[in-house]
């Protein structure tokens, strides 16, 4: 974040317009303080009149433009509006919560929460795009010391891909040369863009972002937090001038909620393994399409895990759900009735060198899965769980990015990525040890066949 942006939501006073629109506002102006919070969402309180203070049928706005003494502003995404009521001739306050700023923005430029394009830098993950933005030439001089060093600044060629709704998803590199000649920097993140044509609401352009950042989460094992962005609307302006936003859902780190270890580190898999800028326009159609299935498998790195019960029974009616989908659609590997080892089965060699034997991994998750739902005596063992809840999720996982790519390659690479390792032999030991706190899928009995 910039310094004059960090000044204008560190605390502003300012005027401020509800529903502006090309200028326009549906009501009055009034005086306000706007600052951040510790969770990244950005709070407006200000004085309500008499009247205004006792009015019932509040309705959220779309959207609040400010002009602060630290700058202009539009809020947008709001979460929450709450009133004080005072008596004895004390102001009445009202408190916006909001998820979004769009810094920088004029009035004129505003058509309510309306854009047709919103950009978001991620850094840090050049390696996983498969992007160069920045190379490094040393020399040295016949003693080995340092003698010169240059870098090379220059765009990689962009891609881009058609979504739903008119939409276009890209992806491209990004820079920015920062300080003077003594402390220089260069910020060369990974840039993802989603845009339109005709303008959208702002939601509308930023849930595609959202979720190909749930693929980075997936790729580096921990909430990956944007660092700055652009929002663009239907003007004829240079992007040096385009607004900057914030938007806490997709840059501040949720309390609660892991991040990567190392961003320098390998990730998981790489976006040429699931199929480059199409595979992640349909892991977006993906998402739209089984929501709920996107949720089981992304929500640890949004909100944090649950526990271990409501995570693994989460996972496994995931994955129930996400195979009789395939049933429905009429797919032959899904026609087997006990969901999860039709799945393990699809899912191929990798899942079986993973765990072991598929029948015998499909016993213990399904009957521990219905003993969990159903018998009020049995007392799992919350490792045991955990493990079968990874391992579950991890299979699940492997799945959707194989059909999103269109290959089985990144189930292949997910599953053998050595940070699932020690995972896997925890699961085969808990299938080999007969003291384990788990329980077998239950056979049927067959019908004795009567005498002659």
């Amino acid at each position: 974040m910039e310094d004059k942006d960090e000044s204008l939501l560190g605390g502003s006073l300012g005027y401020f317009w509800e529903d502006v629109r090309s200028g326009k506002s549906s009501n009055g102006k009034v005086s306000g303080f706007l600052k951040s919070l510790n969770d990244g969402n950005v709070q407006l309180d200000y004085f309500l009149d008499l009247d205004s203070a006792w009015r019932d049928g509040y309705v959220l706005p779309k959207c609040i433009y400010g002009a602060t003494v630290n700058g202009r502003v539009l809020l947008l995404d709001f979460i929450q509006s709450r009133v004080t009521r005072r008596t004895n001739e004390l102001p009445s306050v009202r408190t916006q919560v909001a998820g979004t700023a769009i810094l920088g923005a004029t009035p004129e430029h505003v058509k309510r929460d309306a854009a047709i394009s919103v950009s978001v830098f991620f850094p840090g993950v050049t390696h996983w795009a498969g992007l160069q933005t920045v190379s490094e030439e040393s020399q040295s001089d016949d003693e080995g010391r340092g003698k010169s060093v240059s870098l090379h600044v220059e765009g990689a060629p962009r891609q881009e891909c058609r979504l739903s709704q008119g939409r276009t998803i890209s992806i491209a590199s990004h820079w920015k040369l920062g300080g003077d000649v003594d402390d220089g920097s260069i910020f060369a993140p990974v840039s993802l863009e989603c845009s339109t044509r005709r303008a959208q609401a702002f939601r509308d352009l930023l849930d595609p972002l959202m979720q190909v950042q749930d693929i980075l989460n997936f790729a580096y094992a921990g909430f990956v937090p944007a660092r700055g962005g652009r929002v663009r609307f239907a003007t004829n302006e240079s992007p040096l001038v385009h607004p900057r936003v914030w938007c806490a859902r997709i840059m501040q780190v949720p309390d609660g909620v892991t991040t990567p270890k190392s961003m320098t580190a390998t990730p998981m898999f790489s976006l040429a393994h699931i199929g480059g800028i199409r595979g992640l326009a349909r892991w977006a159609k993906y998402c739209d399409q089984v929501p709920r299935v996107h949720r089981a498998i992304s929500l640890g790195y949004r909100i944090g895990m649950a526990n271990v019960e409501a995570r693994f029974l989460e996972v496994a009616s995931a994955i129930e759900y996400w195979v009789a989908l395939q049933d429905q659609a009429g797919l032959k590997w899904a026609q087997e009735k006990r969901r999860p080892l039709a799945l393990a089965r699809h899912v191929g060699r990798e899942f079986t060198e993973w765990i072991g034997d598929p029948q015998d991994w499909d016993s213990v998750f399904a009957g521990t899965y219905n003993a969990v739902k159903h018998d009020p005596k049995f007392s799992p063992d919350p490792y045991a769980l955990n493990y079968l809840a990874g391992s579950g999720w991890l299979l699940l996982l492997s799945d959707v990015l194989n059909r999103i790519s269109g290959t089985k390659l990144p189930g292949k690479v997910v599953i053998g990525n050595h940070r699932n390792s020690d995972l896997g032999r925890k699961v085969c030991e808990l299938l080999s040890d007969p003291s384990s706190s788990v329980k077998r899928r239950e056979e049927p009995r067959r019908k004795r066949r009567g005498r002659a």
